[in-house]
């Protein structure tokens, strides 16, 4: 260092040498050869001596500061008494109307290490405390010396208190209001202008000027460190306290040497950037300061992990309701960060709404990954935090072909390939027995004659690929009305007489004759008829598309209970309808008593349904919530002459 402090200085003129320098010269350079040896060790006693003389003159403007904050070093005469003084607090009770510093003046990791006793008694330099100038000093001589100040983390985790300082000139306000404490007084009486005497004044003291010796150092606005993104200095402003010579600056220094320049302004301070200063003797009595100055670190804040927020526990590729995905940003608002958020992996985008995420646009899964980030130095991004949501499986598509009593059942998936495998289970509707559930392979034939009142095909996609869920369950019916099986082209005659409305009969009836529509494959056919005093046909007989079941939904919906029960009048209808449409297959009846309205014969009614029979149709007859014996022997009746007869050739 001894070289960078000498490079200050303008060298001499240079003249001619004469014989008896020439001589002189090389008697030097023997010298110089003998004891080279030795410039590596006094090159290391220049650091450490300057390293001293720079942390001296940090610590002795802190106790500038202390002490023009009200500190009070009276009576201290110990070097590591007089750190702790500078690592105190001012005290509770005061600091809110304190108007200056309030907090600790000097890092808390701070230590004095005194000089061993060889320390003490060679010419090493070391800090002694002058407690008439309140300042350390730099000697070579003199016991109870500071050999280096270091930097102890234990030492920083100490509570050095509080302490009572002295009070400002002027205070804060405690209360609410104005910022400062005052009380109001009232204006001063104006008074009528009067002559001042002008004097002359003797002309403003001359700046004190430092004594002959070595200069102070400068003094910087911030000292360098570790500051947080809001308080670091963008600028740093450097003061002369000597009123005599000049501040020289560097930024940047090389093993060539430090590129010191004329300190002109305030020196703009970037994060992490570096600034030594000192002050340039300009006279032959005084001795260029010391070097201060130092690094200017931002401390990183982490920041925190944002929270995923879905508006369900899962999507649903059966419904494929959109879902909504927010995220939240744990951060202060302060810090100014935002949350980017990148799918499946893909690149991270800035968050700036709830997302709609659509189900069917994720089939294969959907994995949302989120962080917080900043822009600029002093923050570091959070980790990223990911959050997988489960995938509901649609339910099976199910598909029966009824070849007279024989049902083919067909199952299909779907879902994407490998993602499940199709389960299934039949119930007899018969009494409400169940079998185990199978794994579908390939269609399977069922018997519908071994089901009396017919059968039901349940059946689900089970999840085989990890984060997928098991559908919702579909079924198909081997069709069934009140326990009779029926065909895939049928005429409804349905019951809508007053006593109907009795326990709710003809709204049972409508939810399963409803029921029994959407079971009807696409090319089927049906035929709705009412009848109660008078007979309305409310669906002609026609295709089962899903269109136009709705429709014939739509008409049962509308039935109402009233008036008599007219047989003959419904069956005379439904034998038109068989007779005009050839291809049905079956006339379902349904009664909850004895006829009362047209002719209610026995012989006249069974003579209609040996006539519809005769047609090779079906009359299948439902004597729903019947109690009267002659009643259910009716019903018996057209049940035994219903059978179809063959139809002539």
């Amino acid at each position: 260092m001894s070289k960078i402090w000498n490079s200050r200085r303008p060298l001499l003129k240079r003249r001619a040498f004469s014989l008896l320098e020439v001589l002189v010269t090389v008697a030097l350079l023997g010298i110089l050869g003998a004891v080279a040896f030795q410039s590596s060790h006094r090159f290391r006693e220049g650091a450490t001596s300057t390293k001293l003389d720079s942390d001296v003159a940090a610590i002795n403007q802190s106790i500038k500061v202390y002490l023009a904050n009200g500190g009070s070093l009276a009576g201290v005469t110990d070097p590591a008494a007089v750190l702790d003084k500078l690592k105190t607090r001012r005290g509770a009770s005061d600091a809110a109307a304190y108007a200056g510093l309030r907090s600790d003046m000097i890092d808390g990791r701070v230590t004095a290490v005194p000089q061993t006793t060889a320390e003490a008694n060679s010419n090493a330099p070391r800090a002694v405390w002058n407690a008439t100038a309140r300042r350390f000093e730099v000697a070579r001589r003199g016991s109870g010396g500071i050999a280096r100040f270091d930097l102890s983390a234990a030492a920083g985790k100490v509570n050095h208190g509080e302490e009572t300082r002295a009070a400002g000139a002027v205070d804060l306000n405690r209360g609410n209001g104005w910022i400062w404490s005052y009380q109001d007084v009232a204006a001063p009486v104006l008074t009528q202008p009067r002559p001042v005497p002008l004097t002359n004044t003797a002309p403003p003291s001359p700046v004190a000027v430092a004594p002959p010796g070595r200069l102070a150092a400068p003094v910087l606005s911030a000292a360098g460190g570790r500051y947080q993104y809001n308080t670091f200095p963008s600028t740093i402003t450097l003061t002369n306290p000597n009123g005599t010579g000049r501040i020289m600056v560097a930024r940047q220094w090389t093993v060539a040497g430090v590129q010191w320049e004329l300190y002109q302004s305030p020196v703009a301070m970037s994060p992490n950037g570096n600034l030594l200063a000192y002050v340039q003797s300009t006279t032959a009595e005084h001795s260029d300061s010391v070097s201060v100055g130092g690094t200017y670190e931002v401390e990183t804040i982490d920041l925190q992990q944002p929270t995923i927020q879905p508006g369900a526990a899962y999507l649903d590729l059966g419904v494929n309701n959109t879902l909504t995905i927010a995220l939240q940003n744990p951060n202060p608002s302060a810090y100014g960060s935002t949350i980017e958020y990148s799918i499946l992996g893909g690149a991270y985008t800035a968050y700036t709404e709830p997302l709609a995420i659509s189900p069917s646009s994720y089939p294969n899964g959907f994995e949302i990954a989120a962080r917080v980030v900043r822009s600029g130095v002093g923050f570091r991004a959070s980790q990223p935090v990911t959050q997988w949501m489960p995938i509901k499986l649609k339910a099976p598509l199910i598909d029966k072909n009824q070849a007279e009593s024989i049902f083919t059942i067909t199952i299909s998936d779907p879902n994407p390939p490998n993602k499940a495998s199709m389960k299934y289970q039949i119930k007899d509707l018969n009494n409400g027995s169940l079998t185990a559930w199978q794994s579908y392979t390939v269609p399977f034939k069922l018997n519908g004659d071994n089901y009396v009142k017919g059968f039901e095909v349940i059946t689900y996609a089970s999840a085989t690929a990890v984060r997928y869920l098991d559908s919702d369950a579909s079924n198909v019916q081997g069709r069934s009305f009140f326990g009779t099986k029926v065909a895939e082209r049928v005429v409804l005659v349905l019951d809508t007489s007053g006593s109907m409305s009795l326990n709710r009969r003809l709204v049972k009836v409508k939810e399963e004759a409803k029921k029994l529509l959407s079971a009807m494959p696409a090319t089927g056919k049906a035929a709705v008829v009412s009848f109660s005093t008078t007979v309305v046909t409310r669906f002609a007989y026609q295709e089962t598309t899903p269109a136009k079941v709705t429709s014939a939904q739509a008409a049962i919906n509308s039935l109402v209970a009233s008036g008599s029960t007219n047989y003959t009048g419904a069956l005379s209808t439904a034998l038109s309808i068989v007779t005009a449409n050839p291809d049905v297959e079956q006339v379902v009846f349904l009664s909850d008593g004895a006829p009362d309205g047209g002719t209610s014969a026995h012989a006249t009614i069974l003579s209609q349904v040996d006539q519809i029979a005769a047609k090779g149709i079906t009359l299948s007859a439902i004597g729903y919530e019947m109690t009267a014996a002659a009643e259910k022997k009716l019903i018996a009746d057209m049940n035994t002459r219903g059978v179809a007869k063959p139809k002539k050739p």
